[in-house]
């Protein structure tokens, strides 16, 4: 089991600069597994992540950007520019 989070992360504090990623926590053991960093992306006001039923992939979208990573090694899948915004965006049940 994982638990997903999206948001930001500062990247310079003192200049107010950060940029979208998402979290991958095991919550049984209750620690953080890794980071999924979104670096060239700054236009994001919003994100959303899901996962698939098995627990292999993350889906992420942020404004303008659709991701999908390996959630065991973290590599970056597919990545899919759209102009949809990260609220229309859902995962089927088969993902």
């Amino acid at each position: 089991r994982l638990v997903a989070v999206a948001g930001w992360r500062w990247v310079d504090e003192a200049a107010g600069k950060s940029q979208p990623a998402v979290w991958l926590f095991d919550p049984a053991a209750r620690r953080l597994l890794r980071r999924l960093d979104v670096a060239d992306n700054d236009r994001a006001d919003r994100g959303t992540v899901r996962l698939s039923a098995d627990g292999k992939r993350v889906f992420a979208a942020f404004q303008g950007d659709i991701r999908v990573w390996d959630a065991r090694t973290g590599d970056e899948l597919i990545r899919h520019r759209s102009k949809a915004g990260a609220d229309a965006f859902a995962v089927s049940p088969d993902g």
